[in-house]
């Protein structure tokens, strides 16, 4: 009767090593097709705007287990609120990141994101009760805790910058 435990536990031992070598053989998770925006994630960042005494402040999570990156933004010093919210995701049939942007004063931009040498661009059909713009945003990381944005509009004339600004770290989110 002694000699029962003995065997059965050399055969769960044998029975546990066969798992451990499933376990070990498990494929690595695929990169984060969303890698660009991973310095964003978690904090929130704040630049404020050429010419004007408004700030603006963008806070990145992770949605999903990093399938989705959320980016709450809100203008403060403006004659009246503004703020919005938006949300990128990997499109495998598209093979690219793609967004939504809603606003709250109603408008609202969709649009796909390439990382290129070494930014993120965005070109972009902002949508709003004036009418259409084609803009191309392009953010790029300029040290650890800062990055710059530039928006330039395209026109039947050719490319004109509407504004840039350096955005920095302030704050860990969520």
């Amino acid at each position: 009767m002694k000699k029962t435990p003995i065997l059965f536990s050399a055969s769960m031992i044998v029975l546990l090593a066969g798992h451990a070598d499933c376990v070990i053989a498990q494929r690595a998770p695929a990169p984060n097709p969303l890698a660009p925006f991973s310095f964003l994630a978690g904090s929130c960042w704040q630049g404020r705007f050429p010419r004007r005494q408004s700030t603006d402040e963008h806070c990145f999570e992770w949605l999903y287990d990093g399938k989705f990156l959320r980016d709450r933004h809100t203008v403060r010093g403006e004659s009246k609120p503004y703020g919005g919210e938006t949300t990128y995701a990997w499109n495998a049939k598209l093979n690219r990141i793609v967004y939504w942007y809603i606003a709250l004063d109603g408008s609202f931009s969709t649009g796909n994101a390439d990382a290129r040498d070494g930014a993120i661009v965005f070109p972009e059909s902002y949508v709003s009760a004036s009418g259409t713009r084609e803009l191309l945003n392009t953010w790029r990381r300029t040290g650890p805790d800062t990055y710059n944005i530039r928006v330039v509009e395209k026109t039947p004339a050719g490319e004109k910058e509407l504004w840039s600004m350096e955005m920095r770290r302030t704050r860990q989110y969520r």
